[in-house]
């Protein structure tokens, strides 16, 4: 945590800028019941990341890949067939 709080919200603010200055498809795997990653704060991410596409990992409350990587595989797989599959609609 910062002591001088304007340098923690300008450290937000570069993080905002540079999160809405991706252009490719992002992937958010959350795990379902995770206290850092809320449901509450997906609508912020998709809307400063709009490529994001969202992935719930269920099982695990908060190290996705370390509890539940059986799933969390499957949502990068899924993800990856998703990504192709839409370069690919827009080469045509």
């Amino acid at each position: 945590m910062h002591n001088d709080n304007g340098r923690a919200a300008a450290d937000l603010t570069d993080r905002r800028d540079a999160a809405r200055a991706m252009t490719k498809t992002n992937l958010l795997a959350r795990a379902q019941q995770s206290e850092l990653v809320t449901s509450a704060l997906e609508p912020e991410f998709q809307e400063l990341v709009p490529p994001a596409v969202r992935a719930d990992v269920s099982g695990a409350v908060h190290k996705v890949a370390g509890i539940r990587n059986d799933r969390f595989q499957l949502s990068i797989v899924d993800y990856l067939v998703y990504v192709d599959l839409s370069e690919e609609r827009r080469s045509l």
